[in-house]
């Protein structure tokens, strides 16, 4: 096998020569050895290397319905011919092409049985492997935005170089960087900071070694570049002197080439912006951004004077469009509406208004803010149509009381990195776990059940409901309350559109843990909620058919759920805690929420939002009762989606012979006072069978009056946020409720 590894570099060698050289003789004599070796064994390693040659040419032309096809052939060979890491080649290019194809899903299960190949060809503590790690890490962020895994995989990659005495210390240096990007960007500042150090640490350790010109203006580059970082990440955390001191560091170390100067300027007037607004000296950060913005100009497809073509480096111009957007938000905040406009047209002419979410989401904030509020919703309703297309990691919050299925193997603590959905059973178990998930949800994948109204040809702009089932787990951790705390806190910095809000999710009957964090995702995607995400996750059994089982469980829940909601409070800053119990779910908040705010000096009880029960399983004679006990502990902002459609309240009815209040009798939802009750059995689907119990989220109007519910309150009445909800008189109950209408 070695000699036949050999072989093949050296043939690929020659053609990659041929390829660069003379592409079109390249073109030819690939095409001609796909046709010469169609006659041999599919596992003669001639046909494989005569389709890697083609697959080779389509990737540089960018066709990629031809190569997914090629790259198929290819490695249906290699899987024959059984040389595993030239199959480990052809699967790696087949995953660019069906990336190239939009099938990202398919391109992602291809890439992780390429690592798995890599694994089982390469030693565990192989240098080697920790630079499949590092390319496979980049691609796997690049495509498909899954930070945590990433970080996962890079600091494999980092624990396998550090073991090695003779490691050069610039691939080391430049794995760490990355890692600490990563960290970074999904609030770990404390580790990026502690990588970012040791990849300094690298740098200097190789700059004692007084490397030749070339690698020494390399490393002072990469110096300057972790500098940059540790003064973000000191600024992130509120050390000024830090912040100051490793700014300065950074512009006292010499960088001789321009481009490269010019790159470190930007980086530091953007961290002295963000210093002066975090001091509220809104007016140095506006010079800083400008700053910025001068040099971001200017430096736009900027190459060195006499360097080669091919080795002049564009500025990328995303990076203007970016700092465009930067000041167009900050000069909204200081109220000068023809700055903010001005720079906000410059970065839609960089970025592309049509095609970027942050674009449309800031021309929201400035129509609202100019009073045009149907051009404000919009250009919300194409952000959040963008934003449903395209992939993503959502990271989810938990809390469950679920046992722990193998208590010996598996601990939800703050070091458990092992555990799995299937972790948790069915059983309720003797103390809370906290934790929290990243979930990939893919591009697109949205419903198709839902029944959108025949009059309002705007609404299918903010995108069909996602399908929950659709999405995947692919991190799950156990945390303690300290790092549960500081997760959300860095959580609710990092939120813009819901800078003071957290939302607790509760799911209903029929759900599994899996489940329960699917959904929440999709309610974090579909309402467009930044902010914090608690899920609490009750020990339902996730079967259709144990309707009494889950009942009893969702009751003995209670305590655990009190405390929960008690763990958000102590976690969590937000000035609002919004609170969704969806169905079976609502028969565990209920009395869950009367043991906390009737606490004496009870924070939650005066931090409470909305207050949202979506189709609640909970019989009429308990349910009336437990609002009347809320009210008298002055909780009021409550909201009712109920239906005369729902199959599941019908079935409830029959279960529990009482009628649900999630079920509307005789054409009306309950009516109560200081509830706002809304009837949603026209936004059901009429197909016989139809469940039609996740109507509140898999109706787009729906979706979309949650999410205005959650934003501006239910001081808004329901017929303002929509006008699709008609306030209707009750003559039965007196007083009044919304109706959803599907027609004018």
């Amino acid at each position: 096998m070695d000699l036949e590894l050999t072989r093949h570099a050296a043939t690929m060698r020659e053609f990659f020569a041929l390829l660069e050289t003379d592409p079109s003789a390249a073109r030819r004599l690939a095409r001609l050895d796909v046709q010469r070796t169609r006659s041999l064994p599919p596992a003669d390693s001639r046909r494989g290397d005569a389709l890697e040659r083609l697959a080779h040419v389509q990737h540089v032309d960018e066709d990629w319905p031809a190569l997914v096809d090629t790259a198929q052939g290819w490695v249906d060979a290699r899987r024959l011919q059984g040389q595993a890491q030239l199959l480990a080649l052809a699967l790696g290019v087949l995953a660019i092409a069906l990336v190239g194809t939009d099938r990202a899903d398919e391109a992602d299960d291809v890439l992780h049985e390429q690592l798995v190949l890599w694994r089982q060809v390469l030693p565990t503590d192989a240098l080697q492997l920790a630079a499949k790690l590092e390319s496979y890490a980049l691609l796997v962020q690049q495509g498909f935005q899954r930070t945590e895994y990433v970080i996962e995989l890079l600091r494999e990659a980092v624990a396998i170089r550090q073991r090695h005495a003779n490691t050069p210390p610039a691939p080391l240096a430049q794995a760490l960087q990355q890692l600490a990007l990563l960290e970074a960007a999904s609030l770990q500042e404390d580790l990026a900071r502690q990588h970012q150090e040791q990849a300094l640490v690298c740098l200097q350790q190789a700059l004692a070694a007084e490397p030749p010109g070339a690698q020494r203006d390399e490393m002072l580059a990469g110096c300057v570049q972790s500098r940059l970082m540790l003064a973000g990440l000191a600024l992130a955390q509120g050390d000024d002197d830090g912040t100051l001191r490793h700014l300065q560091s950074a512009a006292d170390t010499p960088v001789q080439d321009p481009v490269a100067r010019a790159e470190y300027a930007l980086i530091a007037a953007q961290i002295t912006a963000w210093f002066s607004e975090r001091h509220d000296d809104l007016d140095g950060a506006l010079e800083a951004w400008q700053h910025a913005l001068d040099i971001s100009t200017q430096q736009i497809n900027f190459a060195p004077e006499p360097a080669p073509p091919a080795a002049r480096r564009p500025w990328d111009p995303l990076t203007l469009g970016d700092i465009a957007l930067a000041m167009a938000d900050l000069s909204l905040r200081r109220h000068d509406l023809p700055h903010c406009a001005s720079a906000l047209d410059l970065a839609a002419q960089v970025l592309g208004e049509q095609h970027h979410a942050d674009v449309l989401l800031m021309r929201s904030r400035l129509r609202s803010a100019q009073g045009d509020a149907a051009g404000a919703l919009r250009c919300y309703r194409r952000a959040l149509r963008l934003r449903k297309e395209s992939a993503g990691e959502v990271l989810v919050q938990w809390g469950t009381p679920r046992a722990l299925d193998d208590p010996a193997s598996a601990s939800a603590s703050a070091s458990a990195s092992s555990l799995s959905a299937t972790s948790f059973s069915h059983r309720l178990g003797s103390k809370l776990h906290l934790g929290r998930a990243h979930v990939l949800v893919p591009g697109g994948v949205l419903s198709d059940a839902a029944s959108l109204p025949l009059w309002d040809r705007s609404l299918p702009a903010v995108g069909r409901a996602t399908r929950p089932e659709a999405l995947h787990l692919r991190s799950l951790r156990g945390l303690s309350p300290s790092a549960f705390g500081a997760l959300a806190a860095r959580q609710q910095r990092a939120a813009q559109t819901q800078p003071d809000a957290a939302l607790v999710f509760v799911h209903g009957f029929n759900v599994s843990f899996e489940e329960a964090l699917q959904r929440a995702a999709q309610l974090r995607r579909d309402l467009n909620f930044d902010g914090p995400l608690f899920v609490f996750s009750w020990p339902s059994r996730g079967q259709a058919l144990r309707y009494f089982a889950d009942r009893q469980t969702a009751l003995a829940s209670v305590d655990a759920l009190a405390e929960f909601l008690l763990a958000v409070e102590r976690a969590c800053t937000a000035r609002r805690i919004h609170v969704l119990a969806h169905s079976m779910g609502n028969r565990v908040l209920l009395p869950a929420l009367l043991r906390v705010v009737a606490r004496p000096m009870s924070a939650l009880s005066q931090r409470l939002g909305e207050i949202v029960m979506a189709a609640p399983a909970v019989p009429m004679a308990e349910f009336a009762p437990a609002l009347d006990r809320l009210l008298a502990l002055k909780v009021k902002r409550l909201t009712l989606y109920a239906s005369h459609g729902d199959l599941a309240m019908k079935i409830g009815r029959l279960a529990e012979r009482a009628v649900l209040a999630g079920h509307t009798t005789e054409g009306e939802p309950l009516v109560h006072p200081w509830l706002v009750s809304i009837d949603i059995t026209a936004a059901g689907s009429p197909a016989f069978g139809a469940m039609n119990h996740d109507v509140f989220t898999a109706n787009p109007v729906m979706n979309e009056d949650l999410r205005l519910l959650l934003q501006h309150g239910s001081e808004v009445p329901p017929h303002q946020r929509l006008p699709a909800l008609q306030l209707v008189h009750s003559k039965r109950q007196g007083g009044g409720f919304w109706r959803y209408r599907a027609e004018p």
